[in-house]
């Protein structure tokens, strides 16, 4: 769901709450991106989580802060695009799967694959 669309169910209280608590929460933002933020800061130290994600998260502005938060705190295991697999067949979706593990890494190394 994208927060344009709540904006005509939800109360400004609440769309303030949103802005105020998730450091993700950034312009014309998914929930995806606040689900994502909240997994990580519920996850154990070095504990794992993996997600079905829209691959917005890639190249849309709003995504900025959620890479930002990803690269800096957490480690981010693996990312495979499966867009081409036809997973939610009544759905115009793309989805990538995204593991990451709560622990920062110095070095960086990412895995990710594209499954067709």
């Amino acid at each position: 769901m994208n927060i344009r669309n709540l904006t005509e169910t939800i109360s400004n209280d609440n769309k303030k709450y949103l802005l105020n608590n998730f450091k993700t929460a950034y312009k014309g933002f998914d929930l995806y991106v606040l689900f994502v933020e909240k997994a990580i800061k519920l996850l154990k130290q070095k504990g794992n989580f993996g997600y079905i994600i829209p691959n917005k998260i890639a190249t849309l502005d709003y995504a900025e802060k959620i890479r930002e938060f990803l690269l800096k705190e957490t480690k981010i295991v693996e990312i495979d695009d499966v867009s081409n697999l036809n997973i939610f067949r009544n759905a115009s979706v793309y989805p990538y799967l995204l593991f990451i593990e709560n622990t920062i890494e110095k070095y960086k190394s990412v895995k990710s694959t594209y499954l067709h």
